[in-house]
């Protein structure tokens, strides 16, 4: 789904290059639609197409792959709307955020008056709760 409520559906005929892609116009769209693909630095990307498994696995083309760096193990967040699905790498803090994560909330229970043993009382607590 485009803006607009624009529903497309590729279309790559014989004698256009891989860029621009044309799209059948399916719902709400302007007659001959073009859409072309760029990345943000505004080099062109050609599409690509991959299936979903029965297992609801995908692979993500090689090229791709190696042009972002991904790896074996990668994580992704996974956000889906309409017949969009967005993948997003999950990058984990170095540990110099977490220090500083955890400086913060120490500093903010010792001014608050939570003790140590007032936190593991908490978590006895909700442990025996379950």
């Amino acid at each position: 789904m485009l803006p607009g409520g624009c529903e497309v559906q590729a279309e790559q005929p014989s004698d256009l290059p891989a860029y621009p892609v044309r799209f059948k116009p399916l719902l709400g769209c302007p007659p001959d639609m073009i859409l072309l693909v760029r990345l943000l630095g505004g080099a062109m990307v050609k599409p690509s197409t991959t299936k979903l498994s029965s297992r609801g696995q995908v692979v993500i083309p090689e090229e791709i792959r190696n042009r972002l760096g991904l790896e074996p193990g990668d994580q992704f967040v996974v956000v889906g709307e309409g017949n969009v699905v967005i993948l997003k790498t999950v990058e984990p803090p170095d540990a110099k955020e977490i220090k500083a994560l955890l400086d913060r909330v120490q500093k903010a229970a010792k001014e608050a008056g939570i003790t140590p043993e007032d936190v593991e009382r908490a978590i006895r607590e909700v442990r025996g709760s379950k």
